[in-house]
């Protein structure tokens, strides 16, 4: 097996930043409906306990209290997701950019990978000429010849393709 050793010199600032954006705004929304979600649980127990008095015996209280809860579930993930967001963008440009300080300074994380399964190559197969068969595998049919070599200078680039061309 294989171990070759890496280098990470340099992350780009606006790579992070937008994957951050996309993760922060994703956990801020989770994040803000947990917290609508505790609000609820709360609001819950005190409008069913049995012990109800003051404040929420007055007129209208409950039904108010019932709407801003209703809002609150609206407005909590949104906020969330925009301040996950923003502060991950900010997060992501400042950590980046420390993170690139450092590597120039002192080097970059060094990684060792091992390769586990050897790496096939790629063979690039020319088609048929228009009008001929190509035999399947194994049918017993001879192989076509291969099409003569075309006239062409040296400095000139070939018309498709070849898996030399990859190696």
């Amino acid at each position: 097996m294989d171990k070759t050793k890496h280098e990470i010199r340099r992350i780009g600032v606006f790579s992070a930043a937008k994957t951050f954006f996309l993760i922060g705004g994703f956990s801020g929304f989770l994040t803000g409906l947990f917290y609508w979600l505790i609000f609820r649980m709360i609001w819950w127990a005190g409008m069913n306990s049995p012990l109800q008095s003051g404040i929420m015996d007055q007129p209208g209280v409950a039904d108010a209290l019932s709407g801003f809860v209703g809002f609150a579930g609206l407005i909590l993930p949104l906020f969330g997701a925009i301040g996950g967001a923003v502060s991950g963008v900010v997060g992501s440009v400042l950590l980046t950019a420390l993170y690139n300080l450092g590597a120039r300074i002192w080097g970059g994380l060094e990684l060792e990978l091992t390769t586990t399964a050897p790496v096939a190559k790629t063979v690039l197969m020319s088609p048929a000429r228009p009008g001929e068969a190509t035999p399947l595998p194994g049918s017993g049919a001879p192989p076509a010849p291969p099409p003569p070599p075309s006239r062409r200078d040296d400095n000139e680039p070939p018309d498709r393709p070849s898996a030399a061309m990859f190696e």
